[in-house]
């Protein structure tokens, strides 16, 4: 090869090994944000939302944290099916949590009726730390936890209320 096709092929070559150092590093960090979730979300984390209503959420009950934006379809349709299967679901306690501002979210709750369900409770993420504490912010997801405060289930997106059902009811 003559001297610029070297330098050439060279600069080619430790391009993609940075690249490929880059993308290990990324996926490293990664997984390791994952792992460090896990193994704090197995058990119900402290709950840094702010609570506009109140509401007593550390129960004796299995606990139901979905988050949610008012604005999502699908969260609109869990709404529903919440409201529709709120004599099954009383047995739980629902926290509802979203980064939406509390005129959004209390918009949401009184369209769907869900301020009326004396097991229900907003939670507003004004610091956005949901993400930090959760590894998603996907809408709707779901983390059901016992009545022990044991990760049960974690349901990313729409789901069958059944699901959700199936899993307060899990021992």
């Amino acid at each position: 090869m003559t001297n610029g096709k070297t330098v050439f092929f060279y600069a080619i070559i430790t391009g993609v090994f940075l690249l490929l150092l880059v993308f290990g590093y990324k996926v490293y960090q990664i997984k390791t944000i994952k792992a460090r979730v896990w193994q704090e979300t197995k058990s119900l984390p402290d709950l840094p939302f702010y609570f506009p209503y109140g509401g007593n959420v550390f129960t004796n009950k299995p606990i139901i944290i979905n988050y949610f934006s008012p604005e999502c379809e699908h969260c609109q349709y869990m709404a529903t099916q919440i409201v529709s299967h709120s004599t099954t679901l009383t047995s739980a306690h629902l926290l509802l949590i979203t980064a939406a501002n509390l005129t959004d979210a209390a918009g949401f709750m009184s369209t769907f009726k869900l301020d009326s369900l004396p097991f229900v409770t907003l939670g507003l993420d004004t610091n956005n730390v949901f993400f930090r504490k959760f590894g998603s912010n996907t809408v709707p997801s779901f983390y059901i936890y016992n009545a022990q405060h044991n990760l049960v289930r974690k349901i990313m997106g729409e789901t069958k209320i059944e699901n959700i059902i199936d899993a307060i009811n899990a021992k």
